[in-house]
């Protein structure tokens, strides 16, 4: 068996990478793994610079393919950053220092997906403030922040379902596979 595959982060960042991979394919607004990857990263990276690192990076890589293949008609020229990027990687630090808090001592289903719920609220709550911050889309006034919440209401959905969905894949990949390797592993 492959060398990084055997080791904890190497298995991680494989799961991590079919991830990743999904999120070019369609998928409803919002519907992302970001927020899962975070939290795994949190739980099984074996270096905490990674875990922060990685949901901001492969989010903005994949926010570059996209922006400038798939949703061409809502830029003029190339992108490389989204007006938004910053408040999405703050969302995921966020969520990774939480990870890091609710997987300290060890995971389980509760805690995965206390993680997903959290992870989804603080994409709400930051991104929102980011978008209403920005001033290209809603008035600069309390009115015009209540606004901007209200208006992403309908986005919560995917969000919660991608955090939910992405999360209990990842960790419950992670499980079965590391448990198909031990019982390997004492058959032999």
């Amino acid at each position: 068996m492959n060398k990084m595959f055997n080791s904890n982060t190497g298995m991680a960042l494989w799961i991590t990478s079919f991830a990743i991979i999904s999120r070019l394919i369609p998928h409803p607004y919002n519907f992302s793994p970001f927020g899962a990857i975070a939290l795994f990263g949190a739980a099984f990276y074996g270096h905490k610079w990674m875990a922060i690192a990685l949901p901001c990076l492969t989010a903005w890589i994949s926010g570059v393919i996209l922006n400038n293949i798939i949703y061409t008609n809502l830029f003029k020229e190339f992108t490389w950053f989204d007006h938004n990027i910053f408040w999405q990687s703050l969302a995921y630090i966020a969520t990774t220092l939480i990870g890091f808090i609710l997987f300290n001592s060890g995971t389980s289903w509760t805690r995965i997906v206390a993680g997903a719920l959290s992870s989804s609220i603080l994409f709400f709550v930051l991104t929102n403030f980011g978008y209403w911050y920005s001033g290209l889309f809603y008035p600069m006034t309390f009115t015009g922040l209540i606004t901007c919440y209200l208006s992403a209401v309908p986005f919560v959905q995917s969000t919660l379902l991608g955090d939910l969905v992405y999360s209990l894949a990842m960790f419950g990949a992670y499980g079965y596979i590391r448990s198909s390797i031990m019982v390997k592993q004492t058959v032999k």
